[in-house]
Protein backbone atom coordinates (compact mmCIF):
# COMPACT_ATOMS: atom_id res chain seq x y z
CA UNK A 1 0.00 0.00 0.00
CA UNK A 2 1.45 3.41 -0.97
CA UNK A 3 2.24 5.87 1.78
CA UNK A 4 0.40 9.16 2.15
CA UNK A 5 3.33 10.96 0.49
CA UNK A 6 3.58 8.57 -2.47
CA UNK A 7 2.05 11.16 -4.79
CA UNK A 8 4.96 13.53 -4.04
CA UNK A 9 7.56 11.08 -5.34
CA UNK A 10 9.04 11.95 -8.72
CA UNK A 11 8.68 9.44 -11.52
CA UNK A 12 12.05 10.52 -12.92
CA UNK A 13 15.39 11.35 -11.34
CA UNK A 14 17.26 11.96 -14.58
CA UNK A 15 16.06 12.61 -18.10
CA UNK A 16 17.43 9.22 -19.08
CA UNK A 17 14.81 7.63 -16.78
CA UNK A 18 12.07 9.16 -18.93
CA UNK A 19 13.58 8.73 -22.38
CA UNK A 20 12.45 5.21 -23.27
CA UNK A 21 8.71 5.88 -23.08
CA UNK A 22 8.74 9.54 -24.07
CA UNK A 23 11.45 9.85 -26.68
CA UNK A 24 9.38 11.89 -29.17
CA UNK A 25 8.24 14.50 -26.64
CA UNK A 26 11.73 14.86 -25.16
CA UNK A 27 13.35 15.23 -28.59
CA UNK A 28 10.79 17.85 -29.64
CA UNK A 29 11.17 19.97 -26.48
CA UNK A 30 14.95 19.59 -26.41
CA UNK A 31 15.03 20.68 -30.05
CA UNK A 32 13.12 23.82 -29.10
CA UNK A 33 15.56 24.49 -26.26
CA UNK A 34 18.51 24.06 -28.63
CA UNK A 35 16.92 26.65 -30.92
CA UNK A 36 16.42 28.99 -27.95
CA UNK A 37 20.03 28.45 -26.83
CA UNK A 38 21.24 29.47 -30.29
CA UNK A 39 19.33 32.73 -29.83
CA UNK A 40 20.61 33.23 -26.26
CA UNK A 41 24.22 32.73 -27.35
CA UNK A 42 24.27 36.41 -28.35
CA UNK A 43 24.18 37.43 -24.68
CA UNK A 44 25.73 34.33 -23.12
CA UNK A 45 22.50 33.38 -21.35
CA UNK A 46 21.99 29.82 -22.60
CA UNK A 47 20.17 27.28 -20.49
CA UNK A 48 22.00 24.21 -19.23
CA UNK A 49 21.24 20.56 -18.60
CA UNK A 50 19.38 21.22 -15.35
CA UNK A 51 16.91 23.58 -17.02
CA UNK A 52 16.59 21.21 -19.98
CA UNK A 53 15.65 18.40 -17.61
CA UNK A 54 13.22 20.56 -15.61
CA UNK A 55 11.44 21.72 -18.78
CA UNK A 56 11.19 18.16 -20.03
CA UNK A 57 9.88 16.85 -16.69
CA UNK A 58 7.27 19.62 -16.68
CA UNK A 59 6.18 18.67 -20.20
CA UNK A 60 6.14 14.97 -19.34
CA UNK A 61 3.89 15.48 -16.31
CA UNK A 62 1.71 17.83 -18.34
CA UNK A 63 1.33 15.10 -20.95
CA UNK A 64 0.74 12.39 -18.36
CA UNK A 65 -2.04 14.28 -16.61
CA UNK A 66 -3.39 16.02 -19.75
CA UNK A 67 -3.37 19.44 -18.08
CA UNK A 68 -2.97 21.66 -21.17
CA UNK A 69 -1.62 21.51 -24.69
CA UNK A 70 2.09 20.89 -25.15
CA UNK A 71 2.51 24.39 -26.65
CA UNK A 72 0.79 26.00 -23.65
CA UNK A 73 3.03 24.06 -21.26
CA UNK A 74 6.16 25.00 -23.22
CA UNK A 75 5.00 28.62 -23.26
CA UNK A 76 4.84 28.59 -19.46
CA UNK A 77 8.31 27.07 -19.28
CA UNK A 78 9.65 29.75 -21.60
CA UNK A 79 8.16 32.29 -19.20
CA UNK A 80 9.50 30.53 -16.09
CA UNK A 81 12.91 29.28 -17.16
CA UNK A 82 14.19 31.46 -20.01
CA UNK A 83 12.78 34.99 -19.92
CA UNK A 84 13.70 35.73 -16.27
CA UNK A 85 17.40 35.50 -17.14
CA UNK A 86 17.13 38.42 -19.59
CA UNK A 87 17.88 41.94 -18.46
CA UNK A 88 20.00 44.84 -19.55
CA UNK A 89 20.31 47.71 -21.97
CA UNK A 90 22.41 46.45 -24.87
CA UNK A 91 21.79 46.12 -28.58
CA UNK A 92 22.63 42.42 -28.16
CA UNK A 93 19.73 42.01 -25.74
CA UNK A 94 17.45 43.84 -28.16
CA UNK A 95 18.46 41.42 -30.94
CA UNK A 96 17.84 38.44 -28.64
CA UNK A 97 14.40 39.74 -27.64
CA UNK A 98 13.48 40.25 -31.30
CA UNK A 99 14.65 36.73 -32.16
CA UNK A 100 12.79 35.26 -29.19
CA UNK A 101 9.66 37.14 -30.27
CA UNK A 102 9.95 35.62 -33.74
CA UNK A 103 10.39 32.18 -32.15
CA UNK A 104 7.39 32.71 -29.87
CA UNK A 105 5.25 33.99 -32.74
CA UNK A 106 6.28 30.99 -34.83
CA UNK A 107 7.50 33.27 -37.62
CA UNK A 108 10.77 33.56 -39.47
CA UNK A 109 11.00 37.20 -40.53
CA UNK A 110 14.39 38.82 -40.93
CA UNK A 111 15.28 40.07 -37.46
CA UNK A 112 17.82 42.56 -38.82
CA UNK A 113 14.97 44.49 -40.45
CA UNK A 114 13.38 44.90 -37.00
CA UNK A 115 16.49 46.23 -35.19
CA UNK A 116 16.01 49.93 -36.08
CA UNK A 117 12.33 49.90 -35.04
CA UNK A 118 10.90 46.82 -33.31
CA UNK A 119 7.69 48.66 -32.37
CA UNK A 120 5.66 46.56 -34.82
CA UNK A 121 6.45 43.61 -32.60
CA UNK A 122 5.23 45.13 -29.36
CA UNK A 123 2.53 47.63 -30.29
CA UNK A 124 0.11 44.91 -31.39
CA UNK A 125 0.38 43.35 -27.90
CA UNK A 126 -0.65 46.50 -26.04
CA UNK A 127 -4.03 47.41 -24.70
CA UNK A 128 -6.73 46.21 -27.06
CA UNK A 129 -7.17 42.72 -25.64
CA UNK A 130 -7.00 41.21 -29.12
CA UNK A 131 -3.58 39.92 -29.92
CA UNK A 132 -1.91 38.49 -33.01
CA UNK A 133 -1.85 34.75 -33.53
CA UNK A 134 1.18 33.29 -31.75
CA UNK A 135 2.57 29.87 -31.02
CA UNK A 136 3.50 30.95 -27.46
CA UNK A 137 1.20 33.90 -26.65
CA UNK A 138 2.07 34.41 -22.96
CA UNK A 139 5.76 34.65 -23.80
CA UNK A 140 5.01 36.97 -26.73
CA UNK A 141 3.15 39.34 -24.48
CA UNK A 142 5.99 39.42 -21.94
CA UNK A 143 8.66 39.80 -24.62
CA UNK A 144 6.63 42.63 -26.18
CA UNK A 145 6.56 44.37 -22.81
CA UNK A 146 10.29 43.83 -22.33
CA UNK A 147 11.05 45.18 -25.82
CA UNK A 148 8.91 48.26 -25.23
CA UNK A 149 10.67 48.95 -21.91
CA UNK A 150 14.05 48.58 -23.61
CA UNK A 151 13.05 50.99 -26.37
CA UNK A 152 11.38 53.58 -24.13
CA UNK A 153 13.43 53.37 -20.93
CA UNK A 154 16.76 52.10 -22.21
CA UNK A 155 16.66 49.11 -19.85
CA UNK A 156 14.55 46.00 -19.50
CA UNK A 157 14.10 43.11 -17.16
CA UNK A 158 11.58 40.32 -16.82
CA UNK A 159 10.93 41.48 -13.27
CA UNK A 160 9.85 45.04 -14.10
CA UNK A 161 6.12 45.50 -13.92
Amino acid sequence: MPSATHFLRSDYITLQDATLKNDVLIRRSTGRLIEINQILEGIYAQVGFRVRDEVNFYLLYNDKYELMSEDQAFDLQLMQKVLPRLQGNSASLKRVLIQLMMFALGESKNQDDMMPDPSKLYLSWQGSGTFPKAKFPWSCRKIAYMLRRLEEDGFTSYWLS
